[in-house]
């Protein structure tokens, strides 16, 4: 599985959630510009191999590439 992680490194209940909304908006656009197909998702501590997770950085959801997904 190809993916991308969205972590966010400030624990403002503000800031954080507008930045995510940007950042997934402007990836999901150039994505789709690119023809990369693939979603979002918020995976578990599991999904994502991790067994502990920290305040910060926090992570927020995924970025997953369809398996079929040609790389550029």
């Amino acid at each position: 599985m190809k993916r991308l992680d969205f972590y966010s490194t400030t624990t403002s209940r503000f800031y954080a959630p507008a930045a995510l909304g940007i950042w997934c908006a402007n990836w999901e656009t150039g994505c789709d510009a690119l023809g990369i197909p693939g979603h979002f998702q918020v995976l578990t501590l599991e999904e994502r191999g991790v067994s502990d997770a920290p305040e910060l950085p926090r992570y927020h959801m995924s970025w997953i590439a369809r398996a079929d997904a040609v790389a550029v």
